[in-house]
This record gives structure tokens, C-alpha cells and sequence, in this order.
């Protein structure tokens, strides 16, 4: 799966805040030796979970979770279920991070943007996942939506992980600050609608 990974390179030049037109061939040389080398690296895994949804004047419900954000209610607008998903590329991706750092800093900044691609481009892939699932079922799914994001609460994320019971499906751990182990993990929300 993970060779399937589109790690592309005016992604990850944008998450390092370098246009393609003004990348030098140093930089595109170190981050396609930074995209062959974190195939070596990759251990993607994933919860994935389906609910029932109800939204109150911005007070959203899923499952056993209630918490209110009127950006949510909004993406969420017309669905009545939810797939919440935790994906995550796997600890040794934010080891080899932290090694670069103190070894190398041009790389470390390079591999952490290719990184970022990386698990950007996973939960694209179990995006795609449930929304062929959708149209199947006849219905159509809205775009992700992470807490975080505008006003919906990143404190979400404990118990958004304890629900789909991510540390145990895929290591994903919440951390003080409401960061999540590995680094290079995404919760998500993707409303199902017709």
C-alpha cells in the first residue's frame, strides 16, 4: 500500500513554502532521495468507524461524544451519519525526523515535508475508500474535516481517539496539548449524505 502513496513533489515543495519555479536541483534532489528513503520508514495504519449522527443548533453528537462547533455542523449539514477516522504513517517516520534534526537540518525540514505529504496522501486514500463505499449505497460523502479546524474544538481529540480505539487499532496516543503519537497522524470527520 504504501508504494501506492502519491508523494508529490509540488506538494511537498509547499509544505516547505517553495514554488516548483524556485526549487533549485539541490532541493529536488534531496527530496526525491527523501521520498525513496521513507518508503523504508512507512508502517501506515488506521481506525475507521461509522456513526449515527445528530446536530443541535451546532451541538453535534456522535456516539457518546458532544461537543459543539458550528463549522462542523456546517460541513456536516444534510448528513445523518459520520465516518470518523485516526490514520497515522507510524513512529519511525517522526524518529528518523528527530535524527535529522541533529544531524542535518536541510533534511530533517525536507523529510518532514515529505512526511506531511505522506499522510496527507493516506488519508486521501482512505477518503477514497469510504466514499466508493458511498456510492455504492447510493449516497455521496462530504469533504474530511479534522478537529482543529475553524471552530471545532481540538480537546475533540482524546475522546475522538478513545472511541474509535486508536491507540490499540493503529498507536495512536493522545499526548498533554492535545498532540497526538506519532506526529504524523490525522483524525478526521467525513459526513455521508444522498
Amino acid at each position: 500500500m504504501t508504494s501506492n502513496l502519491l508523494l508529490d513533489t509540488k506538494e511537498i515543495l509547499r509544505y516547505m513554502g517553495i514554488s516548483l519555479q524556485k526549487a533549485d536541483s539541490r532541493t529536488l534532489s534531496l527530496i526525491e532521495e527523501c521520498k525513496k528513503e521513507i518508503e523504508n520508514y512507512l508502517q501506515p495504519r488506521y481506525a475507521l468507524l461509522r456513526f449515527p449522527l445528530q446536530i443541535n443548533q451546532n451541538n453535534i453528537t456522535i456516539s457518546d461524544l458532544t461537543f459543539y462547533s458550528s463549522d462542523l455542523a456546517k460541513n456536516l449539514s444534510s448528513c445523518e451519519e459520520v465516518y470518523m477516522f485516526a490514520a497515522t504513517i507510524g513512529p519511525q517516520v517522526d524518529m528518523m525526523i528527530k535524527r535529522y534534526q541533529k544531524l542535518n537540518m536541510a533534511k530533517s525540514v525536507v523529510f518532514n515535508a515529505v512526511a506531511i505529504t505522506a499522510i496527507e496522501a493516506y488519508c486521501d486514500f482512505i477518503n477514497d475508500q469510504i466514499k466508493n463505499q458511498a456510492v455504492l449505497e447510493g449516497k455521496k460523502l462530504k469533504p474530511r474535516y479534522s478537529p482543529g479546524y475553524g471552530d471545532c474544538p481540538l480537546e475533540v481529540q482524546k475522546p475522538f481517539l478513545k472511541l474509535l480505539n486508536a491507540e490499540r487499532l493503529c498507536g495512536i496516543v493522545h499526548s498533554e496539548g492535545d498532540l497526538m503519537i506519532p506526529e504524523k497522524s490525522v483524525t478526521a470527520f467525513a459526513g455521508i449524505y444522498k
